[in-house]
């Protein structure tokens, strides 16, 4: 059977706990996410545009990269970027086809691994074939049990923390904040999110967070909004993390960019990693931007420099050791950031650092698209906190509007919290059905007449081409549409963009 037949017929969201099988994959394939220096990032949104802008950053710099994300919204190749390139379907089927002999050659005891777990296989084995100086890699789902986590990553991020998958993660955001924390390794550095700013719940996932931190000897950085800042740097002191930062962000949205201005303040002072925060405290002050849309990037985007700034060095090193730089090896081992003070300098650093994020693409995330003169507004994220982004950027962009929306969900998601969020940016709402594991319209549309009178219409089509077609019409007599809800909402919206009409 054709590798890729094969792994479509696995089915994508089946899910099998426990990471006994990806380490019995990693070993047969000969340990290949060990060799190559990575970034790891977690959280409930933002790691999938935290990591497009890591690996746009790095594009500004002599290392070669391999970006690991989910999920694909077209082709499955979308999931593996090599140096800003998506890895080729001929080599993507040879890459599963090796991992299928091993997988039919000596059957594991715990099971056949899942779609993602071979997918994850593949990608480690290909970067590593490719001679990849940097993985760049998105969590699943959760970290602690997700496949990814088999890495000793050179730095980690948490981007945020709110209710999703609660059947496998947990009921609380602590809980869940514990899990996605599982990343977390010893003496790695981690880059938090403005969790604090989420009120009581936000702040003891913080607490958790700053406790595994703590425990396992990580310098971390806290991203805060000038607001939030006294209370974070009093989390971070209180924490008894060994060294720590707190980076103030405050973010802007105009002209189709958004704008971030960062300043930092360190908070455990002269620590046994205060090398590691040298080269963040001497470029990250100033102003920076992106074309990825909404406030929340802003935070995204300082996640996203420190995460860079943080392993480059370890990047660089291992480009030297493939060269025949021994001394490089020592580097590797130490991190040491002094290099990259001599060289570039600090000053082409940071234009560096704006000209890779100026280069950031990421489609189905707060995405502008057009039809037939119209503009629509494509976001697939899928909770309460996704839909808050969404409606306040909406807001931003077009103030005081209203517009119709395509929608639809997951039989697992939670369509009360999604559309209370979102209810004040809609003039109408069209619900139709996912073909495979989608919520029923029947179900979403309780869902929407439960939070009563929002001065919006309810229209429901389970056929995907009908929806289409209903909300097309009235996107053109309101001049503006949104669709959102599912990231597997993408591809039929795209097609019938595409469609002539």
């Amino acid at each position: 059977m054709d590798p890729l037949e094969r792994l479509s017929s696995i089915g994508q969201f089946g899910m099998k706990p426990g990471l006994f099988r990806m380490k019995w994959l990693m070993e047969a394939l000969g340990f290949p996410q060990m060799s190559i220096p990575s970034i790891h990032v977690a959280g409930t949104n933002g790691k999938g545009s935290t990591c497009a802008m890591v690996d746009a950053i790095m594009s500004s710099f002599d290392v070669r990269r391999g970006l690991y994300t989910s999920p694909h919204l077209q082709r499955l190749t979308e999931r593996m970027v090599f140096d800003g390139k998506e890895v080729e379907e001929g080599e993507l089927r040879n890459a599963l086809d090796h991992i299928f002999e091993i997988i039919d050659g000596k059957p594991s005891k715990n099971g056949e691994p899942t779609y993602f777990e071979i997918l994850t296989a593949a990608f480690f084995h290909l970067s590593s074939e490719r001679g990849s100086d940097l993985n760049i890699v998105e969590v699943g789902m959760g970290g602690r049990l997700d496949a990814t986590n088999i890495l000793e990553p050179a730095a980690c991020a948490i981007t945020s923390i709110s209710l999703d998958h609660q059947e496998h993660l947990g009921e609380e955001e602590y809980t869940i904040a514990r899990e996605k924390g599982g990343i977390i390794h010893p003496s790695t550095p981690v880059v938090i999110g403005p969790l604090h700013m989420e009120g009581d719940e936000g702040r003891r996932a913080l607490r958790g967070l700053l406790e595994i931190c703590t425990f396992n000897g990580c310098p971390t950085i806290l991203l805060s909004s000038e607001e939030g800042s006294e209370e974070g740097m009093e989390m971070l002191r209180s924490s008894g993390v060994p060294d720590g930062r707190l980076l103030v962000v405050e973010g802007s949205v105009k002209d189709g960019r958004t704008f971030a201005r960062i300043s930092t303040a360190p908070v455990v002072e002269d620590g046994p990693f205060a090398d590691v925060f040298q080269l963040m405290d001497t470029l990250l002050p100033g102003d920076f931007s992106t074309p990825l849309l909404g406030l929340h990037q802003a935070y995204n985007m300082a996640a996203s420099i420190c995460l860079s700034l943080l392993s480059l060095p370890s990047a660089r090193s291992h480009l030297r050791l493939k060269e025949g730089d021994r001394g490089a090896l020592n580097d590797l081992i130490d991190g040491s950031h002094g290099e990259l003070l001599k060289d570039p300098g600090t000053e082409r650093m940071a234009e560096l650092v704006r000209e890779g994020l100026g280069r950031t693409r990421i489609p189905g995330r707060m995405e502008r698209l057009t039809s037939k003169g119209v503009e629509i507004i494509y976001d697939g994220g899928h909770n309460s906190q996704a839909a808050g982004s969404l409606a306040s950027t909406f807001q931003l962009i077009h103030p005081g509007k209203k517009a119709p929306m395509l929608f639809t969900m997951k039989s697992d998601k939670d369509p009360v919290s999604y559309l209370a969020n979102t209810s004040k940016i809609l003039s109408s709402l069209v619900i139709t059905e996912l073909k495979e594991g989608g919520m029923s319209t029947v179900d979403m549309a309780r869902a929407a007449a439960s939070l009563g009178d929002e001065g919006f219409d309810i229209h429901i089509r389970p056929d995907m081409d009908s929806a289409l077609a209903l909300w097309g019409r009235l996107t053109e007599e309101d001049s503006i549409g949104i669709a959102g809800g599912s990231f597997y909402l993408y591809e039929p919206l795209m097609k019938w963009l595409r469609r002539p009409r």
